[in-house]
């Protein structure tokens, strides 16, 4: 009876995170970040596979080395998916392969079991047994450190960068910061059994909870409309330097026909979501955001754009920002704010793109603008 409710549970969370991995992968496409969200889900439906495997004693020396392959690194996954999450376009870049390095480190002792046959036996006979050998104990154990290590690192980052530029109320970040805290707890309870040196059953039971609670959350926020995990994450099918190429070459737009009612139209519709949904404050919002959330296709947008306001999309949602950093700044000693907070809450994610974007709207930098207004005030006060 034991035994059936076991792999019960064990088929129910392996299907579910595979279920997961398989939705992750498939968005992907518009959103980058959960190619590595389907990374952090894999492994551990991979592990159940396996641990079920050697529960009901027909375990396999080759889907144990992949499994503990790919497990070993859960960390990097996670630390490249909160990559993505802030730069939707790091997936393009060169993937830091330090961070496999506890891959790298699995690699001899596949080597050995390949050169030694009675280690891999031995490994097996072990396993079967509710026991580990050495090798499997200490990269079980680098799992775990790996991982939560990470996910401290991860989460302290999140917290300071609230704390240090005041921005509690920009919702990607508390998304991620939620999510990390959620996984930490997680992480704490895997490291359990190695404790408590339980036997395999209680780890297959542990995995398939990671799976329910982890199901339950991921489909509550994938169901979120407004979620920062979904709405402004997407990348741009058209990028800043193709959307100025085509705002500078009108014949682009030549050929795509919008009547003008239609036009000043969707005209209307993007001063409205901007003016009252605000949008431009998530950090990467982007083109194909705005054409989800109007349900107007991104060239049509872009074309209205160019033509209404006389400008590209990227500088258009700056010049929302900027002029919503402006407000900000105003009562910059009241709030007891930094050029970083402002720079936060107004939706640019570094101070460069902000102090580009401020210089280039005001023909000022945050600082002097800052000095011209305090400047200002005290020549009022002596008037």
């Amino acid at each position: 009876m034991e035994e059936n409710a076991i792999l019960t549970i064990a088929v129910l969370g392996a299907f579910n995170l595979g279920l997961l991995t398989i939705i992750c992968w498939i968005r992907s496409v518009k959103i980058p970040a959960f190619f590595w969200l389907g990374w952090i889900f894999f492994p551990p439906t991979l592990a159940i596979i396996n641990n079920t495997h050697f529960f009901l004693g027909n375990g396999n020396i080759i889907l144990q080395h992949i499994t503990l392959l790919l497990n070993v690194s859960w960390g990097a996954y996670l630390y490249l998916f909160f990559q993505n999450l802030k730069n939707p376009e790091q997936r393009k870049t060169k993937i830091n392969w330090l961070l496999f390095t506890p891959s790298i480190l699995y690699i001899p002792f596949i080597i050995l079991t390949i050169i030694d046959s009675t280690l891999a036996e031995e490994t097996i006979r072990k396993l079967h047994n509710n026991e580990m050998n050495f090798f499997s104990l200490f990269y079980n154990f680098l799992i775990c450190i790996y991982a939560i290590a990470v996910n401290i690192l991860l989460l302290i980052k999140e917290i300071r960068t609230e704390k240090t530029n005041d921005t509690a109320g920009n919702q990607a970040l508390r998304e991620r910061r939620e999510m990390l805290s959620l996984m930490l707890v997680l992480q704490l309870f895997a490291f359990v059994p190695f404790l408590l040196k339980a036997d395999i059953g209680y780890i297959i039971l542990y995995m398939p909870v990671f799976g329910q609670i982890f199901f339950i959350y991921m489909f509550l926020r994938l169901s979120n409309s407004t979620s920062a995990l979904i709405q402004f994450s997407y990348v741009q099918p058209i990028n800043d330097l193709e959307t100025t190429f085509i705002i500078k070459n009108s014949a682009k737009y030549a050929s795509i026909h919008v009547e003008e009612e239609k036009i000043n139209t969707i005209y209307k519709e993007i001063v409205t979501l901007m003016e009252h949904r605000k949008p431009y404050i998530a950090m990467n919002y982007s083109l194909t955001a705005m054409s989800h959330e109007l349900n107007i296709l991104p060239n049509i947008l872009s074309m209205v754009i160019n033509k209404k306001f006389n400008t590209n999309f990227r500088d258009f949602i700056n010049s929302y920002r900027i002029r919503h950093a402006l407000t900000l700044l105003d009562d910059f000693e009241k709030k007891n704010l930094t050029i970083e907070s402002v720079a936060y809450e107004s939706g640019f994610n570094n101070r460069t793109s902000f102090y580009n974007a401020f210089k280039k709207q005001t023909d000022k930098l945050p600082s002097a603008y800052l000095k011209e207004k305090v400047n200002y005030k005290a020549n009022n006060q002596f008037a």
